[in-house]
């Protein structure tokens, strides 16, 4: 009935005049039918005189101080308890005092379930069964030992053992068992959520089915968040655990709150949320939607999802256009461009970068998109960059007008930002400022807080950043709002454009004959300005 080399080896306490008797699951679930690989027994012997008798084998005295010797037997550990009595429990979960100075009966009477209190004596060969644990058995009953209310006060953490074997054997918890542990369910409150978590993780993949509707009330004391279960998803054939916590996470109200009352690992517990946050996604035998997906998500995430896909019944990708899509690539590698160059061709950070190569992957996949490095720049700069640069040059735009305006002086806007703001061109490059010089001197001491490598000085003109943003200004003996024909309201800020008459005449002077096309595209014909060319 069990395994003789482990009777053998607990006969040894026998032959130095010691008790010794095999308690536990071992014994229920042999007694069911079951097959038990834990072996967990009781002595007479103290945890020294334990030791003395396996001084031959590795031994673990992690449990000493509550009588538990733990003996290395072929690769599988034996755990050899004490009997002993307890007094005095502090936390609803350890006792203040043990002693070793109890009986077998003793010992059984402080245990939580009758079912798991039935003994089996190594020397004599016989089942001992003080409690009713037997009959509990063949009737399918979970029953406290003793006085529920009691046993629950002594290690609340028995009110999820109770539902856990309800769960896993699918018996039925005897009636004033059920009413102590709906009446002191908050006890668990005290129970570390450490030892909460691994028992909700026995209970998902240990028949949760069999009992989530009656005992819904403290699920929901343990995850507030919790806004109704899906029975029949938690009925489909799996046992896997990450798939049983998804269903029981997949509808709560706040999904990293209801996870954070457990100590899932962090794996699992990404692994949870990424299933539930992408199960709207659809895994497909698209070859290019299936290698989108596996670039948003990575190829672990990507097989939680299908596989969950798959079990509910949901379309997914079967395993040749899986290899094929991995095999075709997904990663950020085999683009022609890396995080910096979206950066600089679009002014993005952090997460903005992380979903333009989203996108630009998306469309390279698609076809509508040569992997290119200066193709796709462009494309980025095109899309964002502009909208991006333009926005950080008219918020620098905005501080110089404060300065100006605070010390009554004032500048003006020329060349292609003067262009932009008339409306003739929808990007311009540099700032390109003009100042007198008497103003110049009286705002240079706050523009030099501003600037990042202040005035690197070209003749008259001046260049310099701000934010990142370079800005030419051009210091002028006389007023530098002289050429100046236009005011405009930025946001309420004014700022003096150039004439396009004075950028007419520069750009036809430089050469740049294109600008004066525009201008001349611009006007219409209209004369607003006067030009010999």
């Amino acid at each position: 009935m069990f395994d003789r080399g482990i009777l053998n080896l607990l006969k040894k306490l026998n032959s130095k005049g010691y008790e010794v008797y095999l308690v536990g699951g071992v014994v229920r679930d042999t007694l069911l039918g079951k097959e038990c690989h834990d072996y967990d027994a009781c002595t007479n012997a103290t945890p020294t005189q334990i030791k003395e008798v396996y001084k031959d084998y590795q031994i673990f005295s992690y449990g000493e101080k509550f009588g538990t010797i733990g003996i290395n037997y072929e690769g599988s550990l034996i755990e050899i308890t004490t009997f002993r009595s307890e007094d005095g429990y502090v936390d609803n979960r350890h006792p203040r005092e043990v002693r070793f100075d109890a009986t077998l009966e003793s010992d059984v009477l402080r245990r939580d379930f009758s079912v798991n209190a039935i003994a089996y004596d190594v020397k004599n060969d016989k089942i001992i069964d003080l409690v009713g644990g037997i009959k509990d058995l063949n009737a399918g009953i979970i029953r406290c030992v003793g006085i529920p209310h009691d046993r629950f006060v002594e290690d609340s953490l028995r009110i999820f053992r109770a539902i856990r074997f309800s769960a896993k054997l699918n018996f039925k918890i005897e009636e004033e068992t059920k009413i102590a542990i709906f009446k002191d369910y908050k006890l668990l409150k005290n129970i570390s959520k450490e030892r909460l978590t691994e028992e909700v993780c026995k209970i998902a993949t240990g028949g949760i089915e069999n009992i989530i509707e009656e005992y819904y009330e403290l699920f929901k004391y343990l995850i507030p968040e919790l806004n109704g279960i899906n029975v029949g998803l938690l009925r489909l054939n799996t046992n896997e655990l990450l798939y049983k916590l998804v269903i029981l996470f997949s509808d709560v109200t706040n999904l990293d709150k209801a996870i954070n009352n457990f100590r899932f690992p962090n794996v699992l517990a990404n692994r949870i949320k990424s299933v539930i946050r992408n199960n709207d996604l659809i895994t497909n035998n698209d070859l290019v939607n299936t290698r989108i997906l596996l670039h948003k998500m990575g190829l672990d995430y990507y097989k939680d999802l299908n596989g969950y896909h798959k079990l509910i019944g949901l379309s997914y990708t079967n395993i040749d256009v899986l290899n094929k899509a991995i095999d075709l690539g997904y990663e950020n590698s085999m683009l022609a461009v890396n995080g910096r160059n979206v950066k600089v061709a679009t002014c993005f950070d952090g997460k903005e970068i992380k979903d333009a190569i989203e996108e630009v992957f998306s469309e390279v996949v698609k076809g509508n998109l040569e992997n290119n490095q200066d193709v796709i720049k462009d494309y980025l700069f095109n899309k964002y960059g502009k909208a991006n640069y333009l926005k950080k040059k008219i918020e620098v735009l905005k501080k110089l007008t404060n300065i100006f305006n605070k010390y009554n002086a004032s500048f003006s806007i020329g060349a292609s930002a003067m262009l932009y703001f008339r409306g003739i061109v929808d990007y311009f490059g540099d700032l390109d400022l003009s100042v007198s010089k008497e103003d110049y001197e009286i705002v240079k001491e706050e523009i030099d807080k501003l600037a990042t490598n202040p005035h690197l000085k070209w003749g008259y003109i001046y260049n310099f950043k701000i934010d990142n943003i370079d800005i030419d200004l051009v210091v002028k003996e006389d007023n530098a709002l002289k050429i100046c024909d236009l005011e405009y309201n930025l946001d309420n800020y004014i700022i003096h454009l150039e004439s396009l008459d004075y950028w007419y005449k520069r750009y036809y002077e430089l050469e740049r004959f294109n600008r004066c096309e525009q201008i001349k595209k611009y006007l219409g014909g209209k004369n607003e300005f006067s030009s010999n060319n």
